[in-house]
């Protein structure tokens, strides 16, 4: 998602709404006319995953409202949400980021058929194939006999390559309990 200017400064945006920076939850100080009561919840989840709020009759995705009110200015780069949560807009959970920095840190496509980020299943060698993509280059990184050991090598090229912005699409600790 393109970052989008926002139109208000962070003194009027504080006089509007208040924002909890620890659950990341926005609530109106004003009444809007008959729709919304002052202290209700502000914003709405959409369908793209993301949170969305009105101000002052311009529409924004929350995590840019929060970057504003809690730092005092608008991030003028992406803001990426760290756990790929995308209506997690807790200030802990936001950083900037660069497009690609953005795009790396997304979760497991729908389509994936291995369960694993970085994995599919060879059924004519009954192997897993890990790979990576990153600058318009694929990264081989062999076959294994498991799901979760080609995992583990495209988490080690991940991190190589990606830093703190690596998305494993599963966690270390879930990785474990299927290990055993």
């Amino acid at each position: 998602m393109n970052p989008v200017k926002i139109h208000v400064t962070q003194d009027r945006l504080k006089e509007l709404i208040n924002y909890d920076p620890d659950t990341g939850v926005f609530t109106h100080k004003t009444q809007r006319g008959k729709t919304s009561s002052i202290g209700e919840v502000a914003g709405c989840d959409k369908p793209d995953g993301y949170r969305y709020m009105s101000v002052e009759k311009h529409r924004y995705v929350a995590h840019r409202v929060a970057w504003l009110y809690y730092y005092g200015y608008d991030a003028p780069i992406f803001i990426d949400h760290i756990n790929g949560i995308k209506s997690d807009n807790r200030i802990s959970n936001l950083r900037l980021a660069t497009s690609k920095n953005n795009n790396t840190n997304v979760g497991l496509k729908k389509n994936n058929k291995s369960g694993y980020k970085g994995v599919s299943y060879i059924e004519k060698r009954k192997k897993y194939r890990a790979q990576i993509f990153n600058g318009g280059k694929n990264y081989y990184l062999g076959e294994y006999h498991t799901a979760i050991e080609a995992h583990k090598a495209y988490c080690n090229k991940a991190s190589e390559l990606f830093g703190e912005f690596a998305n494993y699409g599963i966690t270390p600790e879930e990785m474990e309990m299927n290990d055993e």
